[in-house]
C-alpha cells in the first residue's frame, strides 16, 4: 500500500466467506478512527485501493529530501495512458515536484 507515496503495510482484518454460491474476499484497515475497505472481491468482480494520500501540513519536497540523504527517490504517481508513452493529466503533482526539486538545485537553494 502507498501512504502519501511511501509503501507501507497497514494492519488489516480479513474476512472470507460464501455469498450464495460466489466466495467473498475483504480487507478492511483496522484503525478504529477510520476503518476503510482495502479490497473486496465477490466472484471475479472486485476493487482495491492501492494508494491513500492525506494533506501534508509541511511544504517540504519530499522527493529533494531523499535525494540529498540517499542520493535516491522512489516516485510515485507518474501515469501514462495504456500502451501509449502519454503522460496523463493525473501525473501534474508529482512532475510539478519534480520540476520545483530541480529548479531549487540549478539555483543552489
Amino acid at each position: 500500500m502507498l501512504v502519501n507515496d511511501s509503501r507501507v503495510d497497514l494492519p488489516t482484518v480479513h474476512a472470507r466467506g460464501k455469498l450464495g454460491d460466489e466466495t467473498f474476499d475483504v480487507y478492511i484497515l483496522d484503525d478504529p478512527a477510520m476503518p476503510m475497505v482495502l479490497l473486496w472481491s465477490l466472484g471475479d468482480t472486485g476493487k482495491r485501493i492501492i494508494r491513500i494520500s492525506y494533506p501534508s501540513r509541511t511544504t517540504s519536497n519530499r522527493i529533494e529530501e531523499k535525494l540529498s540523504t540517499t542520493g535516491r527517490a522512489e516516485v510515485y504517481g507518474i501515469y501514462f495512458d495504456f500502451a501509449k508513452a502519454t503522460i496523463t493529466p493525473e501525473s501534474e503533482p508529482v512532475l510539478k515536484e519534480i520540476a520545483d526539486s530541480w529548479r531549487r538545485t540549478l539555483r543552489g537553494n
